[in-house]
C-alpha cells in the first residue's frame, strides 16, 4: 500500500539528519547518491545549468542529481532512506527517542 506518504517524509527527515553523524563511513559514491536524490525530493527534477567543468565536485553532484530524471520523489525519499539503514543498520527511526523517563534494563548489544 502507497497510503501515509506524509510518515515518509518525515522518515526522510529524519535519514537526512541521521546522516549528518555518519558522512565519515559513507563512500564518495554513497554521498553522491543521496544528495542526488535529497535535491530530488527538496528540489524536483534537475532544473540548473551544468557546473563549469573545473568545478568537478559540484558537476559530479550535478550529473548524479540529472541521472535521476524525473523519477518521483517517494521514491527517491525510500532510496535514501534505504541507503542510510545500510550505513547503520542499527538505525530505527520507527522508535521514538525516550527522553530517560524510565530507565530501561541493559542494553544487549
Amino acid at each position: 500500500g502507497s497510503s501515509g506518504s506524509s510518515g515518509l517524509a518525515e522518515l526522510f527527515e529524519k535519514a537526512a539528519a541521521h546522516l549528518q553523524g555518519l558522512i565519515q563511513v559513507a563512500s564518495r559514491e554513497q554521498l553522491l547518491y543521496l544528495y542526488a536524490r535529497y535535491k530530488q525530493v527538496k528540489v524536483g527534477n534537475c532544473n540548473t545549468p551544468k557546473p563549469s567543468f573545473f568545478d568537478f565536485e559540484g558537476k559530479q553532484k550535478w550529473e548524479a542529481w540529472k541521472a535521476l530524471g524525473d523519477s518521483s520523489p517517494s521514491q527517491a525519499m525510500q532510496e535514501y532512506i534505504a541507503v542510510v539503514k545500510k550505513l547503520d543498520p542499527g538505525w530505527n527511526p520507527q522508535i521514538p527517542e525516550k527522553k530517560g523517563k524510565e530507565a530501561s534494563g541493559p542494553s544487549s548489544g
